[in-house]
C-alpha cells in the first residue's frame, strides 16, 4: 500500500472516531459524505487504470494497435508495405505502382471498375491548403479516387470529390484487416533486465509504445513494463517531387515514397528515385 492510500485510510478512521461522539443524524450525514468521496476516488483510480491498460497489453498483430500515432513513427518503407497489404486485403488489385507521382500515373489500385491512387502523408498532419493540390493530382493522373493515408488524429474534412482521407479511427479501421501481421518495433530502448535477472524482450503494446516483457515469461511473474517514448517532431524534408509539371504542393506530400516491394526487407529495398 503506498503512502497516499495509507493517509486516506488513516483520515477515514480518524473521522469515524470523531463522529462516534456526535449525534446520530450528524454521524449519518458525514458517513454518507465520506462514502461518496471514497466512491469518487475509486472511480478516478479505475479510470486511470483503464487508460493505462493498453500500455501493458502486447499487440499480437497490427490490427490490435489502438493509437494511430504509432504508424507515424513506423519507418516509411515498412508503413508503405503495410498499407499496400491492407489495400489487397480490402479487395483492391494492384496494377503497377499505385503511389501517385512515382510511376507517372501508370499504376493504380483497381476495384469495382474504378482506378484509385495512393498518397501517404507521414511527416506531418494534413492541412487545408493540401486538399486543393490533392484534387489537382487526381485530375492530373486521371484516377477516380485518391486514398490519402495520414497517421494522425486531427485532419481537415475533405470536400473535394474523389478524395478520401484516412486518418484517426478511419486509419485504424483500415489497418484492422492485418490480423496476421506482427507490429514493427520502432523504438530501440536498449538492453534491459527484469528484476528476476533475465533479459527483457522488446515488444509493442496496444498503445503503440515499447513494451518490455521478461524472456522467462510465463515462469516469471513480473508484470510487463511500458516505456514512454517522446513524440517525434514532424519535419519537412527538402525533396524534389518528381513530377514533370510544377504543382503548388507541400514538399512533405510530394516527396517520392520509398520503393518497397512485397517480399523485400528494408535492407534490400531500393533507395529513393533520383530526379
Amino acid at each position: 500500500m503506498n503512502t497516499k492510500c495509507l493517509l486516506i485510510v488513516v483520515a477515514i478512521v480518524t473521522v469515524d472516531c470523531l463522529l462516534a461522539a456526535v449525534s446520530p443524524p450528524i454521524f449519518v450525514f458525514f458517513s454518507l459524505a465520506a462514502l461518496l468521496f471514497g466512491t469518487y476516488i475509486g472511480i478516478r483510480a479505475a479510470v486511470r487504470w483503464l487508460k493505462k491498460l493498453p500500455y501493458l497489453q502486447e499487440a499480437q498483430s497490427v490490427s490490435q494497435i489502438r493509437r494511430v500515432e504509432y504508424f507515424s513513427r513506423v519507418p516509411g518503407p515498412q508503413l508503405e508495405n503495410l498499407l499496400l497489404a491492407a489495400l489487397t486485403a480490402q479487395g483492391y488489385v494492384l496494377l503497377g505502382d499505385p503511389l501517385l507521382g512515382r510511376s507517372h500515373g501508370e499504376g493504380c489500385a483497381w476495384r469495382s471498375g474504378k482506378r484509385a491512387g495512393v498518397l501517404i502523408q507521414q511527416e506531418r498532419p494534413l492541412q487545408e491548403r493540401d486538399l486543393a493540390s490533392i484534387g489537382a493530382l487526381r485530375r492530373k493522373y486521371k484516377v477516380d479516387t485518391v486514398l490519402v493515408f495520414s497517421p494522425f488524429s486531427k485532419v481537415p474534412q475533405s470536400n473535394c470529390p474523389g478524395v478520401e482521407i484516412l486518418a484517426g479511427q478511419k486509419f485504424l479501421s483500415w489497418m484492422s484487416v492485418l490480423d496476421g501481421v506482427r507490429p514493427v518495433n520502432i523504438d530501440e530502448v536498449g538492453p534491459q533486465k527484469c528484476p528476476c535477472g533475465a533479459p527483457q524482450e522488446e515488444r509493442v503494446s496496444r498503445a503503440g509504445e515499447p513494451l518490455l516483457i521478461c524472456s522467462r515469461r510465463p515462469d516469471c511473474r513480473e508484470a510487463p513494463r511500458s516505456v514512454q517514448v517522446p513524440a517525434k517532431v514532424p519535419f519537412a524534408p527538402s525533396v524534389k517531387s518528381g513530377f514533370s509539371q510544377d504543382i503548388p504542393f507541400p514538399a512533405t506530400l510530394l516527396c517520392d515514397p520509398m520503393v518497397y516491394s512485397f517480399g523485400e526487407n528494408s535492407a534490400t529495398a531500393p533507395s529513393r528515385r533520383q530526379n
